[in-house]
């Protein structure tokens, strides 16, 4: 709580600021709907908003552990505790990514099934490339970890403005450029190029300034898991009784990208969570 005149301002000035940061990354998230609305027709607004749609329930796990890490990266800033301000960095990146990951190879797996279950589900079948590309875009945020925490909470919060406007600039500018020729597919690309622009450009900062970054050495062997993963769930067969191919495409896709993850051991976290989810089952009630 702010007991000086000096802190008082200090206060205020923060809050306006991270206020007004705040309406700007507000518009920045929703730039695509607003260009896609705005170049292309209501059809392929609504084919591009089931895919935004579902790509967005990709990014539960994120959301569910910001909740909760927020908190602790303002306290170990606060007491200048960067080492422990490095580590959770990392544990959350891969376990964003693991959780994001399982979700994306789901949707993946699960979509043929599903258009066969929608109502002229074959008209929304463009939108599995806007899943794709957005769903990577959730698992590039991911990979970036708690960078807006670590720049919010520190005395260089500022920087997110300008890098926020002008992440908002190159989106629009390859919105403009991609979708007159290649569509809603365009559309979710370019936002999955802002996405990488936007995450690279703060981790860049955060490592200038305070020398740690989110990657860790397993980051690249579970994006290959979850790329082969995604790749090996489009192609499977389908039986042609779309509930009965919903529940085995899902259900084999998300046991073998569970096994692999854990055979690989990319998150000490996941496998620990596993390992007692499954001594629990064994155990005799």
């Amino acid at each position: 709580i702010p007991t000086t005149v000096v802190d008082r301002y200090e206060f205020s000035h923060f809050f306006w600021y991270s206020s007004f940061f705040g309406i700007s990354l507000t518009v920045l998230n929703q730039l695509d709907a607003l260009l896609v609305g705005s170049l292309l027709n209501l059809d392929r607004v609504a084919i591009f908003s089931l895919g935004y749609f579902l790509a967005e329930a990709i990014d539960t796990p994120r959301k569910a552990l910001l909740s909760i890490t927020g908190a602790l990266v303002a306290e170990h800033l606060t007491h200048n505790r960067h080492d422990q301000v490095a580590a959770l960095y990392r544990d959350v990146s891969i376990n964003q990514m693991v959780g994001g990951g399982l979700l994306l190879v789901a949707v993946m797996a699960c979509w043929q099934p599903l258009l066969a279950l929608m109502p002229r589900g074959q008209s929304f079948a463009a939108a599995q490339w806007v899943i794709l590309f957005l769903g990577a875009a959730r698992i590039i945020d991911m990979a970036g970890s708690l960078n807006y925490e670590i720049i919010n909470y520190s005395k260089n919060y500022k920087f997110l403005l300008p890098v926020t406007f002008i992440s908002a600039l190159l989106t629009i500018g390859a919105h403009l450029l991609f979708i007159p020729v290649f569509d809603i597919e365009g559309a979710a690309f370019s936002t999955a190029l802002g996405v990488l622009i936007y995450t690279v450009a703060k981790c860049i900062f955060i490592y200038q300034r305070m020398g740690i970054q989110p990657l860790s050495r397993q980051t690249p062997v579970l994006i290959v898991v979850i790329g082969l993963c995604v790749w090996l769930g489009m192609v499977l067969p389908v039986s042609g009784i779309a509930m009965l191919d919903l529940l085995w495409r899902g259900s084999l896709m998300s046991v073998l990208y569970v096994a692999v993850v854990y055979a690989f051991r990319v998150s000490p976290t996941f496998n620990a969570l596993i390992s007692k989810s499954y001594l629990q089952w064994l155990r005799p009630r």
